[in-house]
């Protein structure tokens, strides 16, 4: 077989050859993957969603936070690959937030034109009631959660 290479051995040395071979494969160490369970990396994601939420909010701004949160989605496809989803994941983990009732759907299409900072852009919309534990402590005030992100836009 190894002649079509270029390489010609004698009978011999392919047979110890072959058993080289595979007595040094039976002595590689098996190493086992330890894999991210699916219920993890969502939640991961949510906690970043959370967190990027906290961190986006106007700490003047006192009011209750509104019913839909927007992510740009630049910024979720980001957090999620940060989270271990693969490019080619994402539209199933989209749908996987629209069947758990995270997101705001709009004719079919995960993402919404929403402004943010004055800009259409597009973002996934959050519900706020379905979000609240996992926006961070921090952006807990009295009563009902604290104030409006700088991600909030105007419909």
């Amino acid at each position: 077989k190894f002649m079509r290479y270029g390489v010609a051995f004698s009978k011999i040395v392919t047979f110890e050859l072959k058993a080289k071979i595979h007595e040094v494969y039976l002595q590689l160490p098996i190493k086992y993957i330890e894999s991210v369970s699916e219920q993890d990396r969502m939640t991961d994601l949510l906690y970043s969603v959370g967190e990027y939420i906290a961190a986006a909010r106007d700490k003047k701004d006192t009011g209750p936070l509104p019913e839909l949160l927007y992510v740009p989605v630049s910024e979720f496809n980001e957090m999620a690959k940060d989270c271990g989803y693969k490019e080619f994941e994402i539209k199933d983990l989209r749908e996987e937030l629209k069947s758990n009732g995270l997101i705001r759907v709009n004719g079919g299409r995960y993402a919404i034109v929403a402004r943010i900072k004055d800009k259409p852009t597009r973002a996934i919309a959050f519900f706020h009631d379905k979000l609240k534990k996992y926006i961070q402590e921090s952006c807990v005030v009295e009563g009902e959660k604290g104030a409006e992100t700088a991600s909030q836009g105007e419909q």
